[in-house]
C-alpha cells in the first residue's frame, strides 16, 4: 500500500464516497477512538496507583515518627507538664 501525504489533490469529500467506504472509514475511526480511550484510562489508573502508593508510604512514615515520639515521651516524660505545674504553684 502506497502512503501519500495529504494535500488538496488527495482529499476526497465524504459525500463522494460510497456507503461501504463511509462505513469502513467510520468503523476504523471508532476502533481508533476506543483504543485511545483505553490507553488514556490505563494511564490514569497507573497514575492513580503511583499516587496511592506514595500516599501510603508517606502515611507509613508519619505513623513511624508518631510512634517514635510516643516512645520518647514515655521514656523522658512530658516537659510541658512540669512547667505548667510550676506556673500555678506561685499564684495567689
Amino acid at each position: 500500500m502506497e502512503v501519500t501525504m495529504a494535500n488538496n489533490q488527495n482529499l476526497r469529500s465524504f459525500a463522494t464516497l460510497t456507503p461501504e467506504q463511509r462505513r469502513e472509514i467510520s468503523r476504523k475511526g471508532g476502533q481508533a477512538s476506543g483504543a485511545a480511550r483505553r490507553r488514556k484510562r490505563e494511564l490514569a489508573e497507573e497514575e492513580l496507583a503511583y499516587r496511592l502508593a506514595d500516599l501510603m508510604e508517606s502515611t507509613r512514615r508519619v505513623q513511624i515518627v508518631c510512634a517514635q515520639a510516643a516512645m520518647l515521651h514515655k521514656a523522658v516524660g512530658s516537659p510541658r507538664g512540669a512547667r505548667s505545674r510550676h506556673k500555678y504553684i506561685y499564684r495567689y
